[in-house]
């Protein structure tokens, strides 16, 4: 029987075609491995972005949190200088007791300096009511006196 690698009527045989997917086989993997490596490469570059990104993202994320920090604290500086000028107003200002127990004295003390006016302003009308009498008296009895010398001469 004639050898099946002799008998080829297009020129390939077994072992051609061997050679043949051999290199399609190695030119496949070259192919894949260049693959592997070009994609291998892109992941890793991808993972440093990645990790660039990360630490700049923790980074922005310190810095706000820094500040956040900042103006909470400058917020509770105003609010506890508040504080302690409410603390110092409650200290000075009046009880509200006192403060009316203080109106109600004054308003004694004024009730008493009218009750004194008004017992002078009473006497002074009345010295002043007794001086128009006199003068008037005068004027009357000095008119007489005028009238009985111009009369009797």
């Amino acid at each position: 029987m004639p050898d099946r690698r002799d008998f080829t009527p297009s020129g390939w045989t077994v072992d051609t075609l061997k050679a043949h997917v051999d290199s399609m086989l190695d030119a496949a993997a070259a192919m894949t491995a260049q693959r592997f490596s070009d994609e291998d490469k892109a992941v890793q570059a991808a993972l440093v972005a990645q990790e660039k990104a990360v630490a700049a993202a923790l980074a922005a994320a310190d810095r706000a949190v820094s500040k956040a920090e900042l103006a909470a604290g400058a917020r509770f500086d105003s609010v506890n200088e508040f504080r302690a000028a409410l603390t110092d107003q409650t200290a000075t200002f009046i009880p509200r007791a006192e403060c009316e127990q203080r109106i109600a004295t004054n308003a004694e003390k004024i009730d008493v300096l009218a009750a004194r006016l008004d017992k002078q302003e009473g006497r002074s009308g009345g010295l002043n009511a007794g001086w128009a009498i006199v003068g008037s008296v005068v004027l009357v009895v000095s008119a007489v006196v005028t009238t009985y010398i111009a009369i009797h001469p």
